[in-house]
């Protein structure tokens, strides 16, 4: 997968610190395109009780390059700057060349390599660590973000598979492409894993671990309706449940629907759970559009 998309690599380069920003993602951010990532057709999203175009996640996703691509170069101020203006001004942006742009920011992280990426958030997560224990131990109990895909083709069984052969077989671009706040997405055997990114509107980075064995104390959805489900508990590296996930998914007469939600502490702003909404249906998006194209499942 990655040998043909050597040309992308030429564009990326090592800096001092080990990490790696792609050059192909400096010269974005200009006016709206309405250009559109043609693979995405067949799905529906949808956030907090309504339908969102593509062309609206394509637009937060190109946001999200741009400010990962600065704190890749080691520009912390700009990359800082560049959260709050996504977050609170939602600039323009050009989705013109998104496909290319995601994959050279995938595949800089994996030249980069996984110490590398620990290293450039390390001091985030000493903060994140701080701040999300707590917002555990606050009386408030946990909120919920929730979204809803569908999608014309495929299967809910044969995304499962797919996903879960591309997480617990270390497949790091198929993990690092679907988002750009991805960090690091790693297997834990048994069924475990290992992540490393910026959750919506956080604007720092948190470390966790996902284990599918332990569903803790949370409030997870156990629906018949939606009989493929992916659901355990997120739980630091102090061994604390600071959350956890819940997707469900059907096969339907004509492709399947997703129910993804993730659990947060209460304490934590409410633009969390508003912006992860967007974090989820960008990384699902690309994920069951990764799925579709691999298997040709219809």
């Amino acid at each position: 997968m990655l040998m043909n998309r050597r040309s992308f690599l030429s564009r990326s380069a090592l800096i001092a610190a080990g990490a790696v920003v792609p050059a192909a993602l400096t010269g974005c951010g200009g006016g709206r395109s309405g250009a559109d990532d043609s693979k995405a057709t067949g799905l529906s999203v949808h956030l907090n009780g309504r339908e969102v175009a593509r062309q609206e996640v394509l637009e937060w996703e190109a946001r999200r390059l741009q400010v990962i691509a600065k704190r890749m170069s080691q520009n912390l101020p700009a990359a800082l700057v560049g959260e709050l203006v996504a977050l609170l001004l939602r600039p323009e942006v050009s989705t013109a060349n998104i496909a290319q742009e995601r994959v050279a920011l995938a595949e800089a992280k994996i030249l980069a390599g996984d110490e590398a990426m620990r290293r450039l958030v390390a001091t985030d997560l000493l903060l994140t660590n701080q701040i999300v224990e707590l917002a555990v131990a606050a009386p408030l109990g946990w909120s919920v973000c929730e979204i809803g895909i569908v999608s014309n083709r495929g299967s809910a069984e044969g995304f499962a598979r797919w996903f879960n052969d591309k997480s617990f077989h270390d497949d790091p671009y198929a993990m690092l492409v679907a988002c750009p706040d991805h960090f690091l997405l790693k297997a834990v055997p048994p069924r475990g894993m290992e992540v490393i990114e910026i959750t919506g509107g956080a604007m720092q980075a948190s470390r966790f671990l996902i284990d599918y064995d332990n569903l803790g104390d949370l409030p997870l959805v156990i629906d018949p309706d939606f009989p493929v489900r992916f659901s355990g508990a997120a739980v630091n590296g102090n061994g604390t449940v600071i959350g956890g996930l819940n997707h469900r998914f059907r096969t339907l007469a004509e492709g399947f629907e997703s129910h993804l939600a993730i659990v947060f502490p209460a304490a934590l702003p409410p633009w969390m759970i508003s912006e992860h909404r967007w974090h989820l249906a960008c990384e699902f998006s690309n994920w069951i559009t990764a799925y579709i194209e691999e298997t040709g499942d219809r």
